[in-house]
């Protein structure tokens, strides 16, 4: 059941649009999706592929939620593309304070719409862990495949940016405070393993740090994944915004040996993470 008031405006607005528009629609063939951790690096790879001539990638548009409430294939792509569209309008293409605009590429607009979906991760991870079926009702509605892009950063970087986004850079976390974000990563995690062991979804890991050293080369491997190609002169572009280090938050803030040690503990009962340490 639709409560809140503003879902029912988007609702029955997108019903009206989103069937005005339905004929740009119609060739659309694949979903993407996000899954994976607030703070991980899933808005550059999103505000990228939103460059390509035919993807749309909306920024936070919260999908599943709007599948919850019953919106229809064309009412959800209707949001995806308006709030692209708003987000290069409204924002120029910037988000949490960094500029994610690709010049002389398609931002905001399309040629001929194949590939939509929305930058959502930690929170479209968490609804798929509280309820699965929201999945299969994805399905549903979009009526086509659905590609899962489960972006991954070293934890303990992961961690330390969402505790300097929370608390304020500078900051010197207590134990309860390392506590709640350790737990609320791990928590994510969790829930990634569980959708990665189910054989009916399609996922890509994609690691935060290679694409940051190889920004051409992994953002061809997740086109192949969606099953399109790009030209020299957007993969130029979109390899032009990067920047050329990952950003090492961790060494921002004095972690504790014995916090240490807890999030190293918990990483090798993760596959995907294994790869990472302290020092990494």
């Amino acid at each position: 059941m639709i409560l809140d008031t503003n879902i029912i405006k988007r609702y029955f607005k997108s019903l009206i649009l989103g069937n005005l528009n339905a004929a740009k629609y119609k060739n659309v063939r694949t979903y993407c999706m996000f899954i994976g951790y607030g703070r991980s690096g899933h808005s550059i790879i999103g505000a990228l592929l939103d460059a390509h001539p035919n993807i749309s990638i909306g920024m936070e548009e919260d999908i599943l939620n709007l599948i919850k409430c019953h919106f229809s294939r064309n009412q959800v792509f209707y949001c995806i593309t308006r709030n692209t569209r708003l987000f290069k309008k409204k924002h120029n293409n910037a988000w949490t304070g960094y500029s994610y605009k690709v010049s002389g590429q398609y931002q905001g607009y399309f040629k001929k719409l194949e590939i939509i979906g929305d930058k959502k991760g930690a929170a479209s991870s968490m609804r798929l862990g509280d309820n699965f079926e929201l999945y299969h009702k994805l399905l549903k509605t979009v009526k086509c495949p659905v590609k899962i892009i489960h972006v991954i950063r070293n934890p303990f970087d992961n961690i330390s940016t969402m505790m300097n986004r929370n608390l304020g850079y500078n900051s010197s976390p207590d134990r309860y405070q390392f506590l709640y974000y350790i737990s609320k990563y791990f928590l994510r995690a969790s829930v990634n393993k569980e959708l990665k062991m189910k054989n009916n979804m399609n996922i890509l890991d994609i690691y935060h740090e290679e694409f940051v050293a190889d920004p051409k080369g992994i953002l061809k491997k997740i086109l192949d994944f969606l099953e399109i190609s790009g030209d020299e002169d957007y993969f130029q572009a979109c390899a032009d915004i990067i920047y050329s280090n990952p950003n090492k938050s961790k060494y921002s803030i004095n972690w504790p040996k014995y916090f240490i040690d807890m999030v190293q503990t918990e990483i090798q009962h993760y596959p995907f993470l294994q790869r990472y340490s302290y020092d990494y």
